[in-house]
């Protein structure tokens, strides 16, 4: 088999593989939508959409490191550079710590601030609402902590493993919004930190894998500080650019 034709073959496996999970999760999830929006009620169901939202905002901040995280580490890939690779994913490493960070006290302060100020909530819901907005916060941090895994899982054209968590954690969406139906508890705060278990786990096992499956996922001594600058940089036309869009 020539090398033309096994990266045809790879990349048609691959397509079709992200096809199906797209297929699959999405009728996976309009059917657990119904579900969670009877079990909440339109309220709760509002009040989730919204708190989620407000921390959603402040994804641009994340996005502009994933792109160019994903750039430095295809052009290691493409040099077959072990060393450079894991130069590189120490430094998006340390970076995305950086980050995550900022945005933790974007979120505990401007955040907050919006929360408390500029969203209509009913006075008794005030409690769960900063318990979800919280829970939120911490998904979203093991999201941006998670990029730097993602993409080299990414790189290794993966995909199938991509597929298949993508849906189970679909299934197990279903699962909790059945669930949601039978609990005595406060349900918007069950729903909040049965999804925050969730993806806080499904960023776990990433970080296991790649540290278990790729020699290049290990923390190097980074002596030029040079990949620091140039990962600053694209990231910063990036922020840019989508900045810009919005």
């Amino acid at each position: 088999m020539t090398r033309n034709s096994y990266n045809n073959r790879r990349i048609a496996r691959n397509s079709m593989l992200l096809y199906c999970r797209s297929v699959v999760t999405l009728v996976i999830s309009l059917y657990t939508s119904r579900i969670v929006l009877e079990a909440l009620g339109f309220e709760d169901f509002g009040v989730y959409a919204v708190v989620g939202s407000t921390v959603t905002m402040f994804s641009l901040f994340s996005t502009t490191f994933i792109s160019s995280t994903q750039r430095f580490i295809n052009i290691a890939m493409a040099r077959d550079g072990i060393d450079e690779l894991s130069r590189i994913f120490t430094a998006s490493i340390k970076l995305h710590r950086l980050l995550a960070a900022g945005i933790f006290i974007l979120f505990e302060t401007l955040g907050l601030w919006i929360v408390n100020t500029k969203l209509n909530f009913p006075p008794e819901d005030m409690t769960a609402v900063h318990i979800v907005y919280q829970l939120s916060v911490v998904t979203f941090l093991f999201n941006v902590l998670s990029v730097p895994y993602n993409a080299v899982i990414t790189a290794k054209e993966r995909m199938g493993l991509f597929a298949a968590v993508n849906i189970a954690e679909s299934i197990v969406k279903l699962g909790v919004a059945v669930a949601l139906m039978h609990t005595s508890s406060n349900r918007l705060i069950f729903y909040a930190a049965m999804l925050t278990t969730l993806s806080v786990a499904v960023r776990i096992f990433y970080g296991i894998y790649c540290r278990c499956h790729f020699n290049e996922c290990r923390m190097v001594k980074i002596t030029d500080k040079r990949i620091y600058r140039e990962i600053l940089g694209i990231s910063g036309w990036n922020f840019l650019g989508s900045s810009s869009s919005i």
